[in-house]
């Protein structure tokens, strides 16, 4: 018996080196393989379709890896309207990576923490963040879920400077919002990724109508305990 057990043992050894071996090359030929092109179009239906879809780190490209990680995320965040009093609320954002290029979230906003002039309590949605090696920005569109408000809520681009720390958004399309409304936010993303600070304006047409400042941390990594 004594004799057979280093044969055991060097067979589990060799198994695992094939498992290992096996996994290497099913993520090199993930890797290998085009990207999924983003669509012309990005719709609430093809946004669900990708957060039905489960969180795959394999062969995640670095773009994605670089700007947030998969998790729960708390976000706080404050809009100061011109001449009204500082909103706070707290959304929470569930995030993961499906097939390597789309960072896909579903989001819900919680509670103020102050008390305010507009109230989004127990709004809900979903969103999508690709790279567009084209145009060497973030794209990033948010859809409304909530039953009878169904529809894009805001879509934004995403300027990395050369760090692929600091991103400057602007928004291009918000058709739940005032005609003429826009939005231009900077943000900072520190150094383990874990925190992604933003400060920005509301514009009405040329006018800043309002502040907008976006704090995000890293709550729980996927497959963490609580």
């Amino acid at each position: 018996m004594m004799k057979r057990l280093p044969i055991l043992l060097l067979l589990v050894i060799l198994g695992s080196g094939c498992q290992d071996n096996s996994r290497e090359q099913a993520a090199k030929e993930t890797e290998a393989k085009p990207l999924t092109p983003i669509p012309d179009e990005v719709t609430l239906e093809f946004v669900r379709e990708l957060w039905s879809q489960p969180h795959d780190e394999t062969g995640v490209i670095d773009q994605v890896k670089q700007y947030m990680r998969p998790g729960k995320w708390r976000i706080l965040r404050t809009f100061a309207p011109n001449g009204g009093t500082p909103l706070t609320t707290e959304i929470s954002r569930e995030v993961k990576y499906v097939d390597r290029r789309f960072i896909v979230y579903q989001y819900r906003v919680g509670k103020f923490i102050d008390e305010g002039t507009f109230n989004q309590e127990g709004g809900e949605g979903v969103g999508v963040i690709a790279y567009d090696f084209e145009d060497k920005v973030l794209k990033c569109w948010e859809f409304v879920t909530v039953e009878g408000h169904e529809g894009l809520e805001i879509y934004l681009t995403g300027e990395p400077d050369s760090t692929f720390k600091n991103i400057t958004w602007k928004s291009h399309k918000m058709p739940k919002s005032p005609p003429g409304s826009a939005v231009f936010v900077v943000q900072n993303i520190d150094d383990s990724r874990e925190k992604l600070v933003a400060e920005g304006r509301m514009l009405n047409g040329n006018e800043t109508i309002g502040l907008i400042q976006d704090e995000m941390v890293l709550l729980k990594k996927p497959g963490s305990g609580s």
